[in-house]
């Protein structure tokens, strides 16, 4: 969205590239957590086996967009 912060671009780039432990480094210094912050980090901690994390912050991403399907997608693919 307009609001998002730019590093959130890096941080799609790092997901695409499956470098997960560069998102998260870059998700942990974006203070704007939004849904998609939670997102991104859910799919990243998942890629590093995180996975306690990883289920944390798809729900959380799912509970602020209920109505998102790549939120829904990811959190039952989490369970």
């Amino acid at each position: 969205g307009g609001n998002e912060a730019p590093e959130m671009n890096s941080v799609y780039s790092y997901l695409n590239a499956n470098r997960f432990r560069e998102a998260l480094n870059v998700l942990n210094g974006i203070n704007s957590r939004t849904a998609r912050w939670y997102y991104c980090s859910a799919i990243a901690n998942a890629g590093i086996g995180n996975n306690i994390q990883a289920h944390n912050h798809a729900q959380t991403a799912l509970n602020m967009e209920p109505n998102n399907p790549d939120y829904i997608n990811l959190y039952n693919r989490m369970q």
